[in-house]
């Protein structure tokens, strides 16, 4: 009794609670705590590695508790943790897989990202839910005020990752991440999500707080000059297009046009008064125009090509856990002089080309899981909480799986969107369980 009595508190979603909330807060707070030393990026791998081993366990206690009725998220999570353990011991090169370049996801951190999710999908109480969704928008102001002094070339250490392009004095921020790209597909979800709050909360002063945090995480997604954030950018707006069009919300769309609006003005004075954004513009326009096709997205199409090359002969379990590097090496058409980069690119096709088509179809399962099951919530439950707090983590889920087609999975960014496929599908919304005990 007394086992179980510790075994129930220990996957209590109160301790749920608190492992996602250290998470979210824990990442970007130690990496403020290096950059302040000159040292960015050295305990972050360690924090996401800790809160894989924690959330293994708690994970691991939490399945085993409920082992006769199963949640397909469970199922999922179950076979995303196999997929990935073949891969890893199955390498092509082991020991890239082990100590490779030094942002790769090791196991530990996979470990942290399905657990992340199953603790999100197991927190049902609306409170907890929301002082979650509260964790979020702390990180997204944290972030943000960084990224705006960054704006005006104070910053506590230069953007590590990303010397060789920009440099102090160019207006260029990155907020607590180390490159600019990286903050660019983070800042989405944070603008997505002080969206989604400033669109369902009633209480007009907290909104006003709301619409302004959502400016100002705007313009600093601007001010990053990724890309890939317009894609993230544009996949929110048009979410909420169309979801408030079907679900037929007249009240909201004043405050989803007062958002527009501001959004517009930020991008003009981003443009006319700080003379950002242009450049990519031109050299967007640049890369349509060339006949080099493999040189698009700053050379993404030819990344994106070596690795898809790569699957027909390891399409079982991928070329071993984030070990892209063979792709390359591998393949006749890479010549001696031509360069490589161990991130796809491309989550989609990262997770197909290192982890195999077995991983590939359970990932992208979840994900289609996490889209019907939140869809059917907003569309049908009367309980508003549940409605509106699952609408904001979907449109956090959107804007940040269309950027994903551009960008590469990083330690210190990756969790963040594991837990919101999490939030999108807490148990209470995934109604069926399955049976694993029947006679």
């Amino acid at each position: 009794m007394k086992t179980k009595r510790l075994l129930d508190k220990l996957i209590s979603e109160k301790v749920m609670e608190i492992y996602i909330i250290a998470a979210i807060v824990g990442i970007p707070l130690f990496a403020l705590m290096t950059e302040t030393f000159g040292r960015p990026f050295i305990t972050q791998p360690y924090v996401v590695s800790a809160l894989g081993y924690v959330g293994a366990v708690l994970c691991i206690a939490s399945l085993f508790k409920r082992r006769k009725e199963l949640y397909l998220t469970d199922v999922l999570y179950i076979l995303l943790m196999c997929f990935m353990s073949l891969s890893f011991v199955l390498s092509k090169d082991i020991y890239e897989s082990i100590l490779g370049f030094w942002y790769d996801e090791f196991f530990s951190h996979f470990l942290a990202y399905f657990s992340l999710m199953l603790a999100a999908a197991t927190i049902n109480d609306e409170k907890r839910r929301k002082r979650i969704l509260v964790a979020f928008l702390a990180v997204v102001v944290g972030h943000s005020l960084v990224a705006v002094f960054q704006t005006m070339n104070i910053c506590i250490s230069p953007c590590c990752l990303a010397l060789d392009r920009y440099k102090v004095g160019e207006d260029i921020c990155w907020g607590l991440t180390q490159h600019p790209n990286w903050y660019g597909g983070l800042s989405t979800l944070f603008c997505a999500c002080s969206a989604g709050m400033y669109l369902f909360t009633e209480n007009d002063r907290r909104r006003n707080i709301y619409f302004c945090v959502n400016m100002v995480a705007f313009y600093t997604m601007l001010s990053a000059e990724a890309r890939l954030a317009w894609v993230g950018t544009i996949a929110y707006i048009l979410f909420y297009v169309i979801s408030l069009s079907i679900m037929k919300e007249k009240r909201l769309w004043k405050r989803f046009g007062v958002m527009i609006i501001g959004m517009i003005v930020v991008t003009l004075f981003t443009i006319l008064v700080c003379g950002r954004i242009l450049e990519r513009f031109e050299r967007t326009s640049e890369e349509l125009k060339s006949s080099n096709v493999e040189g698009l997205g700053s050379g993404r199409v030819y990344i994106w090509r070596f690795a898809l090359e790569s699957v027909p002969d390891n399409w079982l379990f991928g070329l071993g856990l984030d070990n892209l590097k063979d792709a390359y090496v591998l393949n006749p058409r890479f010549k001696e002089g031509m360069w490589l980069n161990e991130k796809a690119h491309n989550e989609y096709i990262h997770y197909l080309a290192t982890q195999g088509v077995f991983q590939f179809v359970t990932y992208m399962s979840l994900l289609v899981y996490a889209v019907v099951r939140g869809v059917k919530t907003v569309l049908h439950t009367e309980d508003k909480s549940n409605k509106y707090m699952t609408w904001i983590f979907l449109g956090m889920f959107a804007a940040y799986s269309a950027q994903a087609m551009f960008n590469s999975s990083v330690i210190n960014i990756a969790p963040y969107f594991w837990i919101t496929i999490g939030m999108c599908v807490p148990h209470k919304n995934q109604v069926t369980k399955i049976q694993t005990d029947r006679k």
